[in-house]
């Protein structure tokens, strides 16, 4: 009989594979032992995210990140589902405790610096972006948008 982790694995090998079914077929299963997992409830998000109930993944991101053990990626999620939905200040504090988990998480920096940038935060807004093209000096996009946020602060 495989275990807890060993279940969750083979959702997470299911999601990679793209088969959303299977994947969410043993995430319930999982949640119906044990509905505050984190990790679960984050691969759950992410197969409700592909079905498009964004809602739904966003109920299910906060529960994860509710946990201490929250990885960055689903904080990062958290964050892209708080922008997508204009919600910034929960957006920004999604990034945040992101880079808490992993400093150098070069796609929450970016879209931190986004975020800053969106709420008139300029010079914040480049000291994000700045710290992303440390980390990914090749990034257009990074670049364009610290550009940006220089040009908005009148540097």
């Amino acid at each position: 009989m495989a275990t807890f982790d060993e279940k969750l694995e083979t959702a997470h090998q299911a999601l990679a594979r793209g088969d959303s079914a299977s994947a969410e077929r043993i995430l319930a299963h999982l949640l119906r032992s044990a509905p505050r997992h984190s990790r679960a409830n984050e691969l759950m998000a992410y197969v409700s995210r592909s079905r498009g109930d964004v809602e739904g993944s966003l109920r299910l991101l906060e529960t994860a990140t509710a946990s201490p053990d929250a990885s960055a990626t689903a904080w990062y999620y958290l964050g892209d589902g708080y922008f997508r939905h204009r919600r910034l200040e929960e957006a920004a504090n999604a990034f945040r405790r992101g880079l808490d988990v992993r400093a150098e998480f070069f796609e929450a920096l970016h879209e931190l610096g986004r975020v800053l940038h969106e709420q008139g935060r300029y010079p914040d807004a480049t000291a994000a972006y700045e710290r992303a093209i440390a980390i990914n000096g090749q990034s257009f996009e990074a670049l364009h948008n610290a550009g940006k946020s220089l040009w908005a602060a009148g540097r």
